[in-house]
């Protein structure tokens, strides 16, 4: 985490259940080869994914502004 940086962009895929979303929708990619949810072939396996500002004024205005917490590094 970056100084005292808070979620600003939050996305929990399993807080969506009361609008009828039961799992996360497919087609999220994740280039991050070291991470325990990319299946080897790009795309993110996670239940759930939050991603929040990466900047300490939160105010996000490229992807490299953004941080995915639900990165889980892999055991080798």
């Amino acid at each position: 985490m970056i100084g005292n940086s808070a979620p600003i962009i939050h996305e929990c895929w399993d807080t969506n259940k009361e609008r009828g979303v039961s799992a996360m929708p497919g087609g999220i990619n994740c280039q991050i080869e070291e991470c325990h949810h990319n299946d080897g072939a790009g795309m993110c396996r996670a239940n759930s994914i939050e991603v929040r500002s990466s900047v300490v004024d939160k105010k996000c205005n490229m992807s490299e502004n953004t941080c995915c917490e639900t990165f889980k590094p892999k055991l080798s």
